[in-house]
């Protein structure tokens, strides 16, 4: 394993990790990957910034998507109801517990579903 900072790479044992970590120093492992950071690092207020401003632009991102997903799950819904024949749609409207009350044509049964709603 490998100890790194700055320009300076030490090939270290088990026993020294603790210590050089504590000085700041990358632990590597022989693969070349960082399996832990030393202590005391720090990031530029730029860098922080554009990291903050690229969550909050994801943040909002991500609720657009969530907010298409509910409108496209609710039309998923209608085209799968418009695709049933009668009985299957009183079959679900019984496994959904809709109340479908006198109504017995399709667009009837499909208005009762949209009012459930």
């Amino acid at each position: 394993m490998k100890a790194s900072k700055g320009n300076k790479v030490y090939t270290i044992a088990e026993s020294e990790k603790d210590s050089y970590k504590k000085q700041g120093f990358d632990i590597i492992d022989d693969k070349g990957e960082v399996i832990e950071y030393g202590t005391g690092k720090t990031v530029s207020y730029d860098k922080y910034k554009d990291l903050e401003n690229s969550h909050i632009g994801l943040l909002e991102a991500h609720k657009k998507l969530e907010e298409k997903c509910i409108v496209l799950e609710k039309e998923n819904e209608e085209l799968k109801l418009s695709c049933m024949t009668i009985e299957q749609l009183k079959a679900y409207a019984t496994d959904r517990k809709v109340d479908l009350g006198d109504a017995t044509t399709k667009e009837a049964i499909l208005l009762k579903f949209k009012e459930a709603k």
